[in-house]
Parts: C-alpha cells; structure tokens; sequence
C-alpha cells in the first residue's frame, strides 16, 4: 500500500482512499503489536496511522489512534504521557459522533486513573457514558467504531476502578481505596470474563478476567480471586495476549505473598505455570523472528 502510494499516478479520489485505508490499517496494526507487547514497534504503527489520517483530514481517526495511544502509555505506567495524549485526542474528537467521543473520553479516564486523579477520572468516565448511552442511532458511525457498547465502556471503567484501588490501598487509604476496587469488580462482573471458550470475545475476556481476579486479590477475598484467575489463567492456552499476561503476572506476584491461604496454595502453582509457557512461547517466537 505504502508502494502504490510512492509510485503515485493515482486519483485524487483513489490516493484518498488509499492513505485513510493505511491509516486503519496501521492503527490496527498498532494495537496488534502493542497487545503482543512489542512497544516499539506499536508506537511506530501508530504514528504512521496518525500522519496518513492526518494527512486526508479524519479527525476521528486521529482521535481514535490518539487515544490508543493514550491507553498504551497509560498501561506502560507513563500517566502524564497518557494524559497529554487523551487530552489531543479528546480535541480531536471534537464535532465527532457520540462513540467516537464516548471511546476516547474512556482512554483518557484511564490516563487519570494510572495517574490517581480521581475527581477526573470519575467525571470523564461519567461524561463517556452519557455519551453512549444518549445516542440517537442517526450518527454514521466510522467502520472501526464497531466493538464499543455501554458494557464495554463500564467494563473499562471497571479496570481503572481497581487500578484507582489497588494505589490507594498501596498509600494507605484502605477505606477510599476499598471502595474503589468494589466498584470496579461490580462492572467487571457485569462483563466477558466468564464467557464460553467458543465465545469470540477471548482476548476481552482473558484481559477482564485477570483485572477482575487482582480486583479481588487486593480486596482480600482470595477464594473468588482464584476462582476468576483459573478461569482467565486457562483461556491462555488460546489466546496469546502478552498485555492480559502482564496483569497475571501483577496478580501472581501479590498471590505469592499469601500462600498461607489455601485456595492460593492450590492455584499459584497452576498459574505460574501457565504464565511461564507464555514466555517460554513468546522467547521462542522472538529467537525464531531474529534468527
């Protein structure tokens, strides 16, 4: 695509296409390598995407890739990056549709949240949801705009709920962050994390299911901990999602130090285990690509 757009001799109408199809293309590729972790090569999709939509003019494809963006310097534990990215994509987003909008308010939620602003976090999540849930249905929605639904955008503020928890529970607000982690496990429940194995939506919940069993982990109920870390621990052996494994990885680590509990002494080893053959996989992946 890139070399049909050197050579040029194309339309004017043709190139157009063809540039905001690179884009979409790109952004998708982006996401892709950042799912599987391989930052740079994420970052570098994605700024291609952002200049080929830039360059056609699709401020909602900006936004939307911003937003990504956002999300992945967030989850990269770069909070003000995250939020100086949410912010240009929330620009972006202005005068688009109500789910472009509403998708991009929750990415930046999720900047203010690995940032621990919580009055922000609490009010753009609120703003995202109204969003979506106000829509008329008379907006032509862009084609990448498919996945997201009002679960999907609780199930979002669900994470960065417990995310939210989990860091004031670690500065030693056990009431504040209590009830933050609660909130968050209430949405994740209401989501994918314990969907059939045949369900297409795998890579969703493997990624709510681990955010949901480190929810209940912090919050000291290690029984149903386990329970939804089994759950998502065995979707593995499917799905390849080294971002979910990281987040099993967090809950692994804080399982360790409660191995006197006995549903912990019976899973930990199971998870371990399963992580590890995500590495072994992933090393052996990345010595086959190199050599």
């Amino acid at each position: 695509m890139g070399l049909l757009l050197h050579e040029g001799g194309l339309s004017d109408a043709a190139t157009v296409r063809l540039i905001r199809a690179l884009a979409e293309i790109g952004q998708l590729a982006g996401w892709m390598a950042f799912d599987s972790a391989d930052h740079g090569l994420a970052q570098r999709y994605f700024v291609t995407a952002l200049r080929a939509a830039h360059q056609v003019n699709d401020r909602a494809l900006c936004a939307h890739i911003l937003a990504d963006m956002s999300f992945q310097a967030a989850s990269r534990s770069h909070p003000a990056d995250a939020i100086a990215l949410g912010e240009a994509a929330r620009r972006a987003s202005e005068g688009g549709t109500a789910s472009v909008r509403a998708s991009v308010l929750s990415r930046l939620s999720y900047g203010y949240a690995a940032a621990g602003r919580s009055t922000d976090f609490e009010r753009t999540s609120a703003l995202a949801r109204e969003l979506i849930e106000d829509r008329t249905g008379s907006e032509e929605e862009p084609r990448w705009m498919y996945f997201l639904t009002p679960n999907h955008l609780e199930c979002q503020a669900g994470y960065s709920l417990i995310s939210l928890g989990r860091a004031e529970l670690e500065r030693g607000d056990r009431a504040r962050g209590r009830r933050f982690v609660r909130q968050g496990q209430d949405l994740l429940e209401t989501g994918a994390y314990a969907v059939e194995k045949g369900d297409p939506s795998q890579r969703r919940a493997l990624f709510e299911g681990a955010w949901l069993a480190l929810g209940y982990s912090a919050s000291g109920d290690l029984e149903r901990s386990c329970e939804v870390g089994e759950t998502a621990a065995a979707r593995l052996s499917t799905v390849r999602s080294p971002r979910s494994t990281a987040v099993l990885n967090q809950l692994a680590t804080e399982l360790r130090r409660k191995q006197r509990n006995a549903y912990v002494r019976d899973f930990l080893p199971d998870l371990e285990e399963r992580i590890s053959e995500q590495s072994s996989l992933r090393s052996a992946r990345t010595a086959t690509v190199g050599s």
